[in-house]
């Protein structure tokens, strides 16, 4: 998060509860928003309309998941450039597939033109099962716990722009993961249903900056330690790259949450999380590596300066 995005949600945290977390909460319901424009969250010239939809609705079903509720409603807005006809049957598609897959309706949207690129807004509307899980909840002592591993989406952009093809399932695990993510929704659910976590994010902007936000928000700092990290399988890469794409990559869509349940508590629920690091109270985001401790570096991508993270 750079100096222009703290402002601005710094200055709305003060006056509005909710701002800062993955979605805000009314009564026993949660909503959240996200937009993705062309050249910055897509390109066509990569990602068919079909994606696009898939991703579209990825990016908001996770921040319903990252709550620990239950996605029910969907609706989104689209802006198209005159050129762009052909993009609306293929991104319905996308969109109404991927919201059966996970029984959530369809209730409206709007569309309009656009000079330029494809616009997307899209809103999603959960409900809360057991009590919402915010981003501010970790304590100290807490477990650090991902559901999955990250690293392969940032992995998949990079075999396409390269236009690198290997036959071999890890390789096309990652290309689709770039393409057509699916968020965790059944884990979400799990989670907020047992109360397995005190604080939860999705890993959209990279887990680098989204284990920030976790101890910035709860007034923690945490340890992560890089001997736990389950790192992408792919053997292009050198171990350090590995760890780099592990600790940066974002439109990875995996829940990150803190837990004081110890690691065979989680994995009764949920057999893929696994502990990378803890919580304490040093307002720092530390990385153990051998023997080392090191301040973590956000190296993830940044919308308003020219840093393009690993991408």
């Amino acid at each position: 998060m750079n100096n222009l995005e703290k402002e601005i949600i710094s200055l709305l945290e003060k006056k509005h509860k909710f701002i800062g977390d993955d979605c805000a909460v009314f009564d026993d319901f949660v909503i959240t928003t996200d937009s993705l424009v062309e050249h910055v969250h897509f390109d066509l010239n990569i990602s068919t309309p079909y994606q696009v939809g898939v991703k579209t609705v990825c990016a908001n079903l996770s921040d319903i998941a990252a709550m620990g509720a239950k996605p029910e409603y969907f609706l989104t807005s689209l802006s198209l450039p005159p050129a762009c006809p052909f993009f609306i049957e293929g991104f319905l598609q996308g969109i109404e597939e991927t919201l059966s897959r996970f029984n959530v309706e369809l209730i409206g949207g709007d569309t309009t033109g656009s000079k330029t690129f494809v616009f997307i807004n899209a809103v999603a509307i959960g409900k809360v099962i057991n009590k919402p899980v915010f981003r501010s909840g970790a304590k100290v002592g807490d477990k650090i716990y991902l559901a999955g591993v990250p690293g392969y989406s940032a992995i998949g952009y990079y075999l396409i722009k390269n236009n690198i093809e290997i036959k071999d399932p890890n390789y096309a695990y990652a290309v689709k993961k770039h393409l057509e993510p699916l968020p965790q929704v059944e884990e979400g659910i799990i989670i907020g249903k047992n109360n397995l976590a005190t604080a939860m994010i999705d890993i959209s902007d990279g887990l680098s900056k989204e284990i920030g936000e976790i101890c910035r928000l709860s007034g923690t700092g945490c340890i992560l330690y890089s001997q736990l990290f389950k790192l992408p399988e792919i053997d292009l890469f050198e171990e350090k790259d590995l760890l780099n794409y592990f600790l940066h990559s974002g439109e990875e869509y995996i829940l990150l949450f803190t837990s004081p349940l110890e690691e065979d508590e989680i994995t009764e629920f949920l057999p893929e999380a696994y502990v990378i690091g803890e919580i304490t109270d040093e307002r720092e985001v530390l990385l153990e590596v051998g023997y080392s401790l090191v301040k973590l570096k956000d190296l993830t991508y940044n919308h308003f300066d020219n840093r393009k993270g690993l991408y």
